[in-house]
């Protein structure tokens, strides 16, 4: 079959249905001379073009994403991944596993090895389907009458493990007289200590790509600074730039993990890095390094379900999951947040947050942290 070349660039981004594509062939063949709107449904003449117009239909939608993938704004998935590597020189940021730190208690007065059997801890069990699952690291002691703070690490990579204060309270296999919890770290709203995030979105590699053309120009600007952090420190997944002079002559950068902020160490060392002469430029603008600003708020939340055990459970998950990529400081909308807890196929019904403005805006640089204070009322179904 001859290919049409397509005369503009959104023609040739649209892969064309199934059904246009019969309607084509259909009138190809009626101006080749054959009749195809006599063809009943049982001619396998009618059932061959639809094969034909089936098989087509897929070629273009593959011909389309191809040709999407030399483009940055068009280009998704592996395509994007290529586009990425080849151009800018940027590999997307694979999916890294949580850490969190639970606490084991001797409730029988009696000091002992916890890690004698199998250890680990598990967030929502009653539900197996959606049950996540932590391992303690071997040599565990919990001390007599007392408690250890142990870092259990996720079993797998994703920001889905990322998971609040107070959620596990039970391990795979109960060992007699060793109770698990997990209370917020002192100081802090979170068991967390190394945040687990999924792969890098389409987004987020896009804008790193961006990034990477101020790399061209001698002198700071926003995608400056942003395209030199991901590099030096790519631990800071969240950073915000803030360029309009909050002192004369200054820029302040803020920087974040996926739930919560990157180490003394790291914002040191980061300073440090952009001190440097072979990164410093010559018009040197002075900066300043900050963590994100916590700001810790409850959500009061009305939820309507209908029975599900883990609703709850997953629609903190959905919430904290949300979050993990938010951009410091960028406004939060009160109906995204109702539509990120809400989920019917999952239990909740609907999602009603109380004292809470339709659009909240942070503090420049803020990291916010929302703890949920849920009460649940039985969905009514209707019949």
């Amino acid at each position: 079959m001859l290919l049409t070349v397509p005369e503009t660039y959104a023609a040739a981004s649209i892969a064309r249905t199934k059904v246009a594509i019969y309607n084509d062939l259909v009138t190809r063949l009626e101006n080749a001379g054959f009749t195809p709107q006599s063809w009943t449904d049982s001619d396998y003449k009618k059932a061959m073009t639809w094969l034909a117009a089936d098989v087509r239909e897929g070629d273009e939608q593959v011909r389309v994403q191809v040709f999407n993938g030399g483009f940055l704004d068009d280009a998704i998935g592996p395509y994007l991944d290529m586009l990425a590597a080849g151009l800018f020189q940027i590999i997307r940021r694979a999916a890294t596993s949580t850490t969190v730190r639970l606490r084991l208690t001797d409730l029988t007065n009696t000091a002992r090895a916890a890690t004698s059997l199998p250890l680990t801890a598990v967030w929502n069990p009653t539900d197996p389907n959606n049950a996540l699952y932590f391992a303690c690291p071997p040599g565990v002691i919990i001390p007599q009458n007392g408690f250890v703070d142990v870092d259990f690490r996720a079993e797998r990579a994703g920001a889905k493990y990322n998971v609040i204060p107070g959620s596990i309270t039970s391990l795979v296999t109960p060992i007699p007289g060793v109770g698990i919890s997990s209370p917020a770290i002192p100081g802090t709203a979170t068991i967390i200590v190394i945040a687990g995030t999924n792969d890098e979105s389409d987004t987020s590699l896009k804008d790193a790509c961006r990034n990477r053309w101020a790399l061209l120009r001698r002198g700071w600007s926003a995608r400056t600074i942003k395209a030199l952090m991901r590099d030096f420190i790519p631990e800071a997944t969240r950073v915000f730039v803030r360029d309009d002079n909050p002192l004369p002559g200054e820029a302040w950068v803020y920087m974040a993990t996926a739930t919560g902020n990157v180490t003394n160490a790291h914002k040191d060392a980061t300073y440090a890095y952009f001190r440097g002469e072979n990164v410093k430029p010559l018009s040197n603008k002075p900066l300043r390094f900050f963590n994100g600003n916590i700001q810790a708020m409850t959500l009061n939340i009305e939820m309507f379900t209908d029975g599900t055990a883990s609703a709850i459970e997953l629609a903190n998950q959905r919430l904290a999951l949300y979050m993990t990529d938010y951009e410091l400081g960028a406004p939060i909308y009160r109906e995204r947040l109702e539509a990120v807890m809400n989920n019917p196929g999952l239990g909740v019904q609907s999602v009603e947050i109380a004292d809470f403005p339709d659009e909240l805006v942070p503090e420049p640089g803020a990291s916010v942290q929302f703890a949920t204070n849920i009460s649940t009322r039985r969905a009514k179904v209707l019949k």
